[in-house]
């Protein structure tokens, strides 16, 4: 992927999927989000942020320890670093929790965004670690960033597949494909949690200790906005609806139409999917 559209979907998470996200899903009668949307998401504040991040490299894992590590020190009225857990090989699953009040339990909406779960699609982790950088760079200097920070509890895992990061793998070290590893109401023989894999286990244990409404898992290898469901009963490929489908459509189209061209996709309508469709 190349320079340019890594940016632009940095922008797009930044500037337009998280505000809009909050004030569908919980109804708030923001004045911010009324007054400010169109500033918000306009190309000028695109191009703001691409100018800010426009240094990006892939960090190895001793190299995303340090420099958060380095950022939750420098942000640390707002920000806190903890680990839900270890890899196979030992890697901590940094979690890099961004509030005004970090650590506390508030009546704000919880949301977590998860990179790398796949070894070998590493852009998600630079992206969430680009998204808390400018976070902690643009508090109480931006009116998007400090929007944030006051009026969500944000969880940032840039790698809960570290081991496959150091192999080149899509699998973690014990060659388990962790995005087919947990329970799943099509596939039964995963039922038993004791089989699964310490990663695995450790998304489990984190998301029940957590009240999160939502979540965004950020993969590669296409340019969409996925939805779901992701399986079927019989095993084929075909629209999978859930019981929030319209709700979900609507998120991924507004994920997709604020992109300079996901939305414009041939092979995906709109530039979105239901997951077990694809």
């Amino acid at each position: 992927m190349g320079t340019e559209p890594y940016l632009s979907m940095f922008s797009v998470t930044v500037v337009l999927f998280l505000p809009l996200f909050f004030d569908f899903c919980f109804g708030r009668n923001v004045d911010f989000l009324s007054n400010n949307l169109d500033v918000l998401a306009s190309k000028d504040t695109v191009l703001k942020i691409n100018k800010q991040n426009s240094q990006f490299f892939y960090r190895n894992n001793k190299e995303l320890d340090e420099y958060l590590k380095l950022l939750a020190e420098k942000c640390k009225s707002i920000m806190r670093l903890y680990s839900i857990g270890t890899s196979i090989l030992g890697y901590p699953l940094w979690v890099l929790e961004i509030s005004d009040k970090p650590g506390e339990r508030e009546a704000e909406p919880g949301f977590k965004y998860v990179g790398n779960l796949h070894g070998d699609e590493p852009v998600g982790r630079e992206l969430l670690l680009l998204l808390g950088t400018w976070i902690c760079d643009n508090y109480m200097e931006d009116p998007l960033a400090t929007y944030i920070v006051r009026g969500v509890h944000l969880h940032l895992l840039p790698s809960m597949n570290p081991d496959g990061f150091d192999r080149r793998s899509r699998n973690n070290a014990h060659n388990i494909d962790l995005n087919r590893d947990f329970p799943d109401q099509f596939l039964h023989h995963n039922d038993n949690e004791d089989s699964c894999q310490p990663e695995t286990k450790a998304i489990m244990n984190w998301t029940r200790k957590n009240k999160f409404v939502a979540s965004a898992s950020l993969h590669g290898g296409a340019m969409v906005a996925n939805y779901p469901w992701d399986g079927t009963s019989d095993g084929r490929t075909k629209y999978s609806r859930c019981d929030d489908d319209k709700t979900f459509q609507y998120l991924a189209e507004i994920y997709s139409r604020s992109h300079p061209y996901m939305h414009q996709s041939v092979e995906f309508p709109n530039g979105i999917t239901n997951g077990a469709a694809w």
